[in-house]
C-alpha cells in the first residue's frame, strides 16, 4: 500500500471515519472532490451495515465507490455494463483476503491481525 495512502487513511480513522466512508472519502480524493452529504449516508454501512456485524462496510463502501465510478447518476447518462463485473470481482477479492463477508467475522477473526484494523476490534 501507498505510504500516502495508508497515511491518509490513518489520518482520516483517527477523524472518526469509518472503513466505508475512509474509501469513499480516497475515491473522493483521487477526482479532487468533497461531498459531505455522500460521506454522511455512507456512514449507515458501516460495522456492517449499522453496527450490525452484516456484510462488511468495506466492501459495501467499495462496491459504492465503483459505483460512483461507474454508476448511472442522471437521466442521459448510459449504464456502464461493466459496473456489475466490477463488482463481482470486488467480491471475490474481498472474500479471499478476509476468507469471509461477515463484518463480526472480520472483527473476530482478521482485523486484530491487521495493525491499522485492532482498534476496531477493540471495540
Amino acid at each position: 500500500m501507498d505510504d500516502y495512502v495508508a497515511e491518509r487513511m490513518r489520518e482520516l480513522k483517527n477523524q472518526g471515519f469509518f472503513c466505508s466512508q475512509i474509501l469513499m472519502i480516497l475515491g473522493l480524493d483521487l477526482q479532487g472532490k468533497e461531498d459531505p452529504a455522500l460521506i454522511r449516508a455512507i456512514h449507515a454501512l458501516a460495522g456492517g451495515l449499522g453496527f450490525s456485524g452484516e456484510t462488511c462496510g468495506a466492501l459495501t463502501g467499495g462496491a459504492t465507490l465503483l459505483g460512483l465510478h461507474a454508476g448511472k447518476g442522471m437521466p442521459e447518462e448510459q449504464e456502464d455494463l461493466r459496473l456489475n463485473f466490477m463488482v463481482e470481482d470486488l467480491v471475490k477479492w474481498f472474500g479471499k483476503a478476509l476468507a469471509g463477508t461477515m463484518a463480526a467475522f472480520a472483527v473476530k477473526q482478521s482485523w486484530p491481525a491487521i495493525p491499522a484494523m485492532s482498534a476496531f476490534a477493540a471495540r
